[in-house]
């Protein structure tokens, strides 16, 4: 069976045809595919139907020790995962999680991460970047994401880390740009 569309809600949230699929036979082929060839598929059979406006990303910091910046990412008001990023250190490049604030991410790519967004327009920092890891070690100033948090040797972590990336990546497949607003609560 092809991708033949995507389905799009009353509030022109559009949804992958792949999540329809939830239900049939076809879904097992469909996850057995590795990511590029799921997005070639978007890219070439799908007749994409953009969005008005980007989509709205949050973090939202929950803690903060020597371990890392632990949160949730919520994409379009739903929670998606967890979040891992370097301790406050006053916004110092690779070391420090970004100021809490609205930004701009965008779609980038390099050979070190081939598939990935950029937060822009940082103060001070540049290629602030979401990618797999699990501990703050991991982190090079960037955000990473996790399925949950544990430990993992005797340190705290987001676990799941790069099933968790490629599953944002697939919801982000038809995106170049979107909104992110950090907040925090501790």
């Amino acid at each position: 069976m092809a991708l033949t569309g995507l389905v799009a809600s009353a509030s022109l949230v559009v949804w992958p045809i792949c999540e329809l699929f939830t239900r049939t036979p076809q879904l097992n082929e469909f996850q057995k595919m590795g990511y590029k060839a799921r997005k070639h598929l978007y890219r070439m059979d799908v007749e994409l139907t953009k969005r008005e406006e980007p989509m709205v990303i949050e973090i939202i910091r929950l803690e903060e020790s020597e371990e890392g910046t632990f949160g949730i990412m919520k994409i379009d008001k739903e929670v998606f995962c967890n979040t891992l990023e370097p301790k406050d250190e006053l916004n110092s490049t690779g070391i420090s999680s970004i100021p809490a604030q609205q930004y701009i991410a965008t779609r980038y790519s390099r050979a070190k991460y081939p598939d990935t967004f950029e937060i822009t327009k940082v103060p001070g920092r540049g290629k602030i970047l979401f990618h797999p890891g699990n501990t703050i070690q991991n982190t090079e100033g960037c955000i990473l994401l996790g399925q949950y948090v544990g430990k993992l040797r005797g340190q705290r972590a987001v676990l799941n880390s790069g099933n968790t990336f490629a599953d944002f990546m697939d919801r982000l497949i038809l995106e170049n740009q979107f909104h992110l607003t950090i907040t925090e609560v501790y």
